[in-house]
């Protein structure tokens, strides 16, 4: 995981968020770092502002605004911004240290009091000099990659639970008399960038419940039925394809989002922030919690807009934001269709499979900013953001969940297709087996360096999963072997498979030296492809090790870990005959051992576990593959499987592993 170097801005001043006007003559406090408040001012008169505000935009009164004009506001308000924050020693003192900081994102965290201040366009920031990239929009420019988010002060820190399984809500607005919104565009979007989750089958019709499970669609929607479906589901990202319009609120300017009024009657309905914040805040229908989506999207024009600062409120996305949304993307100005597009496929692509969202920003920004089509879009992205300290954990703790999770998609559709293709044609199964072998060797390329616990036991998980990944292949290619009469190139692939399996899996004892599981899965290799070397191990010393391992474990109180510690002296039980550990007058004691073991998982985790699910497949593997000559395994192996329940439900690759 790249890493993010944060610098955190502040702007103040003193009195209410609302009621003041933009001027020269009005002194704002400055806060950056460790360093003490400086004044500022923002040499605007706030009419000024407004009028060149307005010059951004596409269409004026009906007319279009030349193309030349909107770059000469960017450029003159970049500029002026920049010398703004030029006035502030300590954030150029922030920014020194980052640019020696390699393949590290700089994120500036901008906290402003005043909703004046936040119809301040701070994202076309020019670099002032001694900044990154002087002379150029900052938050484009090629030499320190710098992203920009607004956060709103609030008097205690927002939660923020990035790493939760991925449901999508996407309400889209087109009502009588309102022109088109790019429905199949972004639909399409969302629906490509969720494909590496959806299960594999025949026909797509066969995919739809699939689909409907981590998407939900709602067409022209009304605020109820968005309140409607956030009371029944919690939604991780809600993404919300509607018009803005201006509109007035006790005699003053705001922007709201245009929905439909009513599903009988249809009429343009325009929905304030808060009105918006309520329907997707809304308390579940059992009462016992609050919808909380982590991240809304807005395609919408001037979402991010404030309009008139005199009475209390203020943009959609600021009202959002305020009330409790950790992330909220808008555009404080018009926005293209082509626009809205990239950003639906370059957020949820990228977002959903782990990147870190400031990254992605950043990401996001640079592309509108390269694409002619979408004009002046990387200025008007406005991203209200939500950093905790534990962000970067948070990530990548949901970039192994996502990786996990694709990876077991993909096997699920390696076994279908060898299901319905029978066993003639293996090329399009290998082809899937590379991308598995790529997604885990990007996933452990990403593993924490360092000598700490923390670093080698994820190191060695990671490994350790790359290697039940691999043993899973080599029994998929050994029964394409087994069916096609043990046709040679399989079998060797097989046998490759296993061996890369066998290494990684010592390879993992390694890089973590309690973990059990992994030093009983290489055990278990050994046992069954006896003819591999094992480079002078003393395989008998390994099983004392990997049994005393579990047996300690055994005494933990947390419920997962002991029962995958059960799991593994279920299975140790078994591998003691394999290295003069047992006798085979030994076997009776030990098949009652092994039999208590698997029913104790299925009596903690319950029968339709994942413990008991991945358990009973590793003996099942043992009753198909690896027994047959061995008649004290035979016993045994019948005895777990009799102890663990059968469950109707499949096997995650993901669950075979503590």
């Amino acid at each position: 995981m790249r890493d993010v170097y944060t610098v955190r801005l502040e702007l103040l001043r003193f009195g209410t968020a609302h009621n003041q006007l933009l001027s020269p003559l009005t002194p704002y406090v400055a806060l950056c770092g460790n360093d003490g408040p400086v004044t500022v001012t923002i040499p605007l008169e706030h009419r000024h502002l407004l009028n060149r505000l307005e010059r951004l935009r596409y269409v004026v009164d009906s007319a279009l605004m030349p193309e030349t004009q909107r770059q000469a506001e960017l450029v003159e308000l970049g500029s002026l911004i920049g010398r703004v924050l030029a006035n502030i020693p300590a954030l150029n003192a922030q920014l020194g240290p980052a640019t020696a900081h390699e393949n590290a994102l700089v994120h500036l965290q901008l906290v402003v009091w005043g909703s004046e201040l936040a119809l301040v366009p701070f994202e076309v920031v020019t670099s002032p000099d001694g900044f990154p990239g002087a002379g150029q929009p900052l938050l484009t420019q090629g030499d320190v990659p710098v992203t920009l988010t607004r956060e709103v002060r609030r008097a205690r820190p927002l939660p923020v639970e990035w790493d939760r399984a991925p449901r999508v809500l996407f309400a889209s607005a087109e009502p009588p008399g309102a022109s088109p919104v790019p429905v199949r565009a972004h639909l399409i979007a969302l629906r490509r960038a969720l494909e590496p989750w959806i299960p594999w089958s025949v026909t797509p019709e066969q995919r739809v419940g699939e689909v409907q499970q981590r998407l939900t669609v709602l067409h022209n929607a009304t605020l109820d039925d968005i309140r409607q479906a956030c009371s029944t589901k919690s939604f991780t990202h809600v993404h919300i394809l509607a018009h803005g319009v201006e509109r007035t609120e006790a005699g003053e300017r705001r922007y709201g989002v245009v929905l439909n009024r009513d599903r009988r009657h249809p009429a343009a309905d325009v929905v304030d922030g808060q009105a918006l914040a309520q329907a997707l805040r809304v308390r579940s229908q059992d009462g016992r919690s609050m919808s909380r989506p982590t991240a809304v999207t807005l395609a919408t024009c001037d979402s991010g807009a404030v309009g008139s600062p005199l009475t209390p409120g203020a943009s959609v996305a600021h009202d959002l934001h305020a009330s409790g949304v950790p992330w909220v993307i808008a555009s404080q100005l018009p926005m293209t269709v082509a626009g809205s597009v990239l950003l639906t496929e370059c957020w949820y692509s990228h977002v959903l499979r782990g990147d870190d969202p400031r990254w992605v920003v950043h990401e996001l920004r640079r592309r509108l900013n390269s694409d002619s089509r979408t004009k002046h879009d990387w200025a008007s992205l406005a991203v209200y953001a939500v950093t905790p300290p534990d962000l970067a954990a948070q990530v990548t703790a949901f970039r192994s969940r996502q990786t996990k999770a694709s990876v077991d998609v993909l096997f699920d559709k390696a076994e279908r297709m060898s299901d319905v293709n029978g066993q003639s044609d293996i090329e399009p199964i290998k082809k899937i087996f590379v991308e598995i072998r790529h997604a885990l060797a990007r996933w452990r390329s990403e593993a924490p360096a360092g000598d700490t616990p923390e670093a080698r036991r994820e190191r060695g998980e990671r490994i350790g999963l790359t290697a039940a990944a691999e043993k899973r292949i080599a029994l998929l290619l050994r029964e394409h072997a087994q069916a096609a009469d043990g046709r040679g190139q399989s079998e060797k692939e097989a046998d490759d498979a296993m061996t890369r399996a066998r290494d990684l899996y010592h390879k993992a004892f390694l890089e973590d030296w309690t973990n059990h599981w992994v030093l009983t899965q290489f055990l278990s290799l050994n046992a069954v492809y006896a003819n591999r070397s094992t480079e002078g191990i003393v395989l008998s010393d390994w099983w004392i090790v990997a049994r005393s391992l579990a047996l300690q474990q055994c005494r933990d109180t947390n419920a997962t870990s002991k029962a995958w510690a059960f799991a593994t002296l279920a299975e140790i039980e078994l591998l003691g005959f394999a290295f003069g550990n047992y006798s085979a007058g030994q076997a009776t004691e030990v098949t009652g051992r092994v039999a208590q073991y698997c029913r104790t998982i299925a009596e903690i985790m319950g029968d339709d576990s994942f413990h008991v699910r991945s358990t009973r497949r590793q003996f099942e593997r043992y009753a198909r593959w690896w027994s047959a000559d061995r008649p004290e395994w035979q016993q045994i192996i019948a005895a777990a499987l009799r102890a663990l329940p059968q469950s109707p439900h499949g096997f995650h690759w993901t669950s075979a592993a503590p």
